[in-house]
């Protein structure tokens, strides 16, 4: 694994989600300050850092 992007890689995913959020069912852009997607978000980041340093 390369280190350097597997952080990037973090760092993209995580400023993608605050500066640009994610599409809710209806289309609309939702990101940090909606806790129920922040929290989505996280468990999200969480599970592909998991997979990215524990395999």
């Amino acid at each position: 694994m390369n280190l350097e992007f597997a952080w990037w890689t973090v760092v993209w995913c995580v400023r993608g989600f605050v500066v640009g959020g994610v599409l809710d069912p209806s289309g609309r852009l939702e990101g940090a300050r909606n806790t129920v997607f922040l929290r989505r978000f996280r468990a999200h980041l969480h599970h592909i850092v998991d997979d990215m340093f524990h395999r």
